[in-house]
């Protein structure tokens, strides 16, 4: 039982962080074709 929430506890850790991460590594690209100054990313 203590593994299953664990694992639970783990997933939502990972699901919450990792969005933030992929725009950050995918503003580079993104911003050019928004027509967006660099700097919105921190919006």
């Amino acid at each position: 039982m203590t593994h299953i929430i664990l694992a639970i506890i783990y997933l939502a850790f990972i699901s919450l962080g990792l969005p933030d991460s992929m725009l950050g590594a995918a503003w580079l690209d993104m911003y050019a074709a928004f027509g967006v100054p660099l700097s919105y990313a921190g919006i």
